[in-house]
């Protein structure tokens, strides 16, 4: 009995899209290792993030994957919830790899806010907004624009 009372109370705290928090960390982890359609954006979605999302044109929306993001991973800080609406604290860090310049790569740290709602009983991240980025390089970043 007491098995099944700890295997319950772990399916009910799981971190998929069913709270707030794992559907931030899937949605992470989506976007930064395969493009998504259109469809997920309806799915997982709402309010300024559905609509920027769907302003995309099909090219755009194409190129929403992060093609030279490595390994992203997200930790969750803050959650407060009330009734339908989450503001969630999350970092996200990951490393950013350049295709054209070799094996250099620069860590990243990305402090977020997102604010969660429950629509029609599912989860949908309706914004989030960038509060802090930290870049860690081991040598100087060129941001110049390069004359061909």
């Amino acid at each position: 009995m007491r098995f099944f009372l700890v295997v319950l109370f772990l399916v009910s705290c799981s971190y998929g899209p069913e709270s707030p928090e794992g559907l931030i960390k899937m949605f992470v982890k989506d976007t930064s290792t395969k493009s998504v359609d259109r469809e997920y954006y309806e799915r997982y979605t709402t309010g300024d993030l559905l609509e920027a999302a769907s302003s995309l044109n099909d090219e755009e929306l194409k190129n929403t994957k992060m093609a030279n993001v490595k390994k992203a991973e997200t930790k969750i800080i803050n959650s407060k919830c009330e009734s339908s609406k989450c503001i969630v604290t999350f970092i996200v860090d990951y490393s950013y790899q350049f295709k054209d310049e070799g094996t250099k790569s620069y860590k990243n740290e990305v402090k977020k806010i997102a604010e969660v709602e429950k629509v029609d009983g599912e989860w949908k991240i309706g914004s989030v907004t960038n509060l802090k980025t930290y870049i860690e390089a081991q040598e100087p970043i060129d941001t110049a624009p390069k004359n061909n």
